[in-house]
């Protein structure tokens, strides 16, 4: 008897359970949640003086044999090496000196030549940053000395 009981419980239970899961309140509480956020945030697009300055930077990159993609970010322009990752680089702590040599100084000249921020990164899954020059100035470089 106690056991058709307890069966009996777990069957309305379970009923209750799949009632409440078909109401599509998840559905109605989204859409509203969804209006807020679309209120709220905006894409923004590169102004005409923002693309200039990425025709500016990718030239300028391309001059020094450095094919790179550019995107505004933040204050500055995210930079990253178009056709390769500088992952190895900085895991084998920059042996070549490819980083130390080419990029960080490249990197500088033309922040300093097209009065921008850049954020140079390894072009990883982690976009690890490699260096950031503001103005010519370097206002960070990653640690190679491990």
């Amino acid at each position: 008897m106690l056991k058709k009981a307890f069966t009996y419980l777990l069957l309305l239970i379970s009923i209750s359970l799949l009632s409440s899961c078909s109401k599509n309140t998840s559905i109605k509480r989204y859409k509203k949640h969804s209006s807020i956020v679309e209120q709220k945030f905006s894409i923004q697009h590169d102004t005409p003086e923002q693309k200039k300055n990425i025709e500016q930077i990718i030239s300028l990159y391309r001059q020094n044999r450095l094919i790179v993609e550019v995107h505004s970010f933040n204050d500055g322009y995210a930079v990253k090496l178009k056709n390769k990752s500088l992952l190895n680089n900085i895991r084998n702590n920059d042996k070549n000196g490819f980083l130390k040599n080419t990029i960080i100084p490249i990197t500088q000249t033309i922040s300093k030549q097209t009065n921008t921020k850049i954020y140079f990164n390894d072009g990883g899954p982690n976009l690890e940053l490699i260096v950031i020059a503001n103005n010519g100035i370097i206002e960070y470089t990653i640690d190679l000395s491990n």
